[in-house]
């Protein structure tokens, strides 16, 4: 790590472990058997595993030190990280703003402005933010985007919810059986044109709008499961769908996106620190495997 002389800086590390939360710390020596920053203890978690003492520092002498984890001061080395001090060191990243775990839109852009390399601009902000959250969305089938409503089958078009975004399975709730989904030229090839009613026994989806086959009889109780398409962030109080414990790492993320298109090389510790989240996110996030009977419908006009 590369930080200008006195400044504050964050500290990250990744243990694998959880829990450790007010007992793991970080100490800077300065590689001569001096203590230059006394034990600091971690005051986050951002991922599982993943800890951070975010209002460390420098050392005010240029010079090459080092950081060194431990459990308790003096305790057992958990890890060390190089922390180079010098007056043509990265400029350091802001330290996060003391407001919780969670973060609305607005507390993103002022988060990622703390860094006064980024200029003022909140919109272009909000694209960097942007970019980086829909890749994160649809980086895998995450638990947080699963979701369940119940839903009446009463006509032979259904509106689906307003955040629908890949629906995956309907079934019946008086016996819990899926409905068979079809491809959208086989539900037409069959159901089309089709004058009589009845139990709903197939559907498929068209533009937001589930199709249900043959047209229903009566109103049929029924749950819909399905992929939350969450809507793009905004410069106003709604946070992320992503875990609380994850928005700060979507800045750092973003950052990192960045200073990529400028061709600066100093995004590799934000762009490192954002891939620890998703590594954590995975271990702690992801959808359990489906059966082969579940059913992985496509809309034939909002998916191509």
């Amino acid at each position: 790590m590369n930080v200008q002389p006195g400044v504050r800086y964050e500290a990250v590390i990744e243990t694998g472990q959880t829990g450790l939360l007010g007992t793991i710390g970080v100490t800077v020596n300065d590689n001569q058997g001096a203590t230059t920053t006394a034990y600091t203890g971690a005051a986050q978690e951002l991922a599982p595993g993943v800890y951070s003492a975010p209002s460390l520092t420098a050392p005010t002498v240029p010079g090459q030190y080092t950081l060194i984890w431990t459990l308790g001061a003096g305790g057992t080395v958990l890890g060390t990280e190089d922390l180079v001090v010098g007056v043509e060191a990265v400029a350091p990243i802001g330290a996060p703003s003391p407001i919780g775990p969670g973060m609305s839109g607005s507390a993103l852009i002022t988060e990622f402005l703390a860094d006064k390399r980024f200029g003022t601009s909140r919109t272009r902000i909000l694209g960097f933010l942007n970019y980086r959250y829909g890749e994160l969305l649809g980086l895998e089938e995450w638990a947080f985007l699963q979701g369940k409503t119940g839903i009446a089958l009463d006509s032979a078009a259904v509106a689906a919810p307003a955040d629908c975004g890949l629906p995956w399975r309907l079934y019946l709730n008086d016996d819990g059986d899926p409905l068979d989904f079809l491809n959208l030229a086989d539900f037409q090839d069959q159901f089309v044109g089709d004058t009589m009613s009845g139990r709903p026994a197939a559907w498929t989806v068209f533009a937001g709008t589930l199709l249900i086959g043959p047209a229903p009889d009566a109103s049929y109780p029924a749950t819909l499961l399905y992929q939350i398409q969450p809507p793009p962030l905004a410069d106003d109080a709604v946070p992320p769908v992503t875990p609380p414990e994850t928005h700060l790492a979507l800045v750092a993320g973003a950052q990192a996106f960045a200073l990529e298109l400028e061709n600066d090389p100093t995004g590799g510790p934000l762009e490192a620190r954002y891939q620890r989240t998703i590594d954590g996110m995975r271990r702690r996030y992801l959808v359990a495997g489906r059966g082969m009977s579940d059913q992985l419908p496509r809309d034939a006009l909002a998916y191509r």
